[in-house]
């Protein structure tokens, strides 16, 4: 049976069980001896309990973590201990702290805590998003739907706007750093993360790169990164474009290997149609990703505004389609009842008529009958002996009167 691991007081060197944290007799938080290296079991600054490795990227590793005293979850980025020494690396995380602190939105990963423990290491406390990244979820798809690529590009235009705002510019947005966590009814919610090469234009010395270092993921740049001059929010805006292309159609806008072939193809031929790479991208988010990736910043969405309320009104048509659909249906309901109603109202005239026309059975009376037995003929009007009661009435026919007979003379 494998023992359990144990920690060990950095102060005293007493070594205590896994579930202990803080060293009873000096107070200080116990460290996890692993030959591995790995954070898992430590407090970390004496304040984040590590729990476990989220994963590792080029400047270091992501923890799970929790905070010993508020016990809120969190993710902990921990910066490779090879780079501590590199200036240019240590100045990057402190963007990221910096930057990302001062952005106050809903698509936008919280900043908790930024610190350098005794031992040397710098983190950088987030907020901790039950989810996965957008390249998972693509690796994971394939593609999506239009409506569903348009709610998430419309919600990374939105933090981007959060950003440009402050006068800080991403310059790396690519899936890998867009995660993807549900809401409570289900739809999807985006945290923008990592603004770590992250320019802010109204800070004061916050170049990023050496001269002509360029930064960033090729696959994503806009033409003016890769010759390092020009960089604004429109580059922000191109990035977006070329993760909504990739999210329509499963594949890279520019997928070329090599950086310098990708850098020829946005001077040269725009890359093909999203439509024509999936029939059923619609014509108006077609031509929408189209003018995001645009080699000229001039013909492009000029903010991540305008193309935040394009990508909104793509999002809302299939919802207004549906609505569309649900009204005809209902008008042809009541259309189908009121040409009942009319049915049947005309069955009920025609009925009525039927039954006041002028051929009844015998012995029966209209009402035109009894006016005329009850109304003197015309002719009672003229002087002369009244009608007898034998006389026809209007209409009938009447024998000729008869002839008076011969006077008979006597013999």
């Amino acid at each position: 049976m494998t023992p359990a691991p144990s920690k060990t007081c950095p102060q005293c060197g007493t070594t205590y069980e896994q579930d202990v944290k803080f060293c009873p007799r000096d107070g200080s938080p116990l460290r996890a001896l692993r030959e591995d290296g790995s954070l898992v079991g430590e407090v970390l600054a004496g304040r984040y309990e590590v729990l476990q490795r989220l994963g590792a990227g080029g400047m270091g590793e992501v923890y799970l973590a929790e905070h010993v005293k508020m016990h809120r979850a969190c993710a902990v980025k921990v910066m490779n201990r090879l780079l501590t020494s590199d200036t240019e690396a240590v100045a990057r995380f402190n963007r990221e702290a910096a930057n990302a602190s001062r952005i106050n939105h809903t698509n936008v990963a919280n900043i908790y805590d930024f610190g350098e423990t005794p031992e040397g290491l710098i983190f950088l406390a987030m907020e901790y998003i039950d989810g996965e990244s957008l390249s998972a979820l693509l690796d994971r798809e394939g593609s999506l739907t239009p409506g569903r690529a348009a709610a998430i590009g419309r919600q990374i235009a939105d933090a981007l706007v959060a950003a440009h705002d402050l006068g800080i510019v991403h310059r790396d947005l690519k899936p890998d750093n867009i995660m993807i966590s549900r809401t409570r009814d289900g739809r999807d919610l985006v945290k923008v993360v990592d603004f770590g090469i992250a320019k802010a234009s109204l800070g004061i010395g916050q170049e990023v790169t050496r001269t002509g270092f360029v930064v960033g993921t090729p696959e994503y740049m806009s033409p003016e990164q890769f010759v390092g001059i020009g960089v604004d929010a429109r580059s922000d805006v191109f990035a977006v474009g070329c993760i909504m292309y990739k999210m329509l159609t499963g594949q890279l806008a520019y997928p070329g290997r090599l950086a310098e072939g990708r850098f020829r193809e946005r001077i040269g031929e725009p890359p093909p149609r999203p439509s024509e790479a999936s029939p059923r991208v619609p014509r108006t988010l077609d031509t929408l990703v189209m003018k995001a990736m645009a080699f000229d910043p001039d013909e492009r969405f000029q903010t991540a505004l305008e193309l935040r309320d394009a990508l909104a009104l793509e999002q809302d048509s299939p919802s207004q389609t549906r609505r569309a659909i649900r009204i005809v249906r209902l008008s042809r309901r009541v259309w189908f009842g009121a040409g009942a109603i009319a049915g049947v109202a005309l069955l009920i005239a025609l009925g009525m008529s039927w039954r006041n026309s002028p051929t009844q059975p015998a012995g029966s009376a209209t009402a035109t009958d009894t006016t005329a037995a009850i109304a003197p003929p015309t002719d009672s009007l003229l002087p002369g002996p009244p009608p007898s009661s034998s006389a026809a009435r209007p209409g009938e026919n009447t024998p000729a009167a008869a002839e008076p007979a011969p006077a008979v003379s006597a013999p």
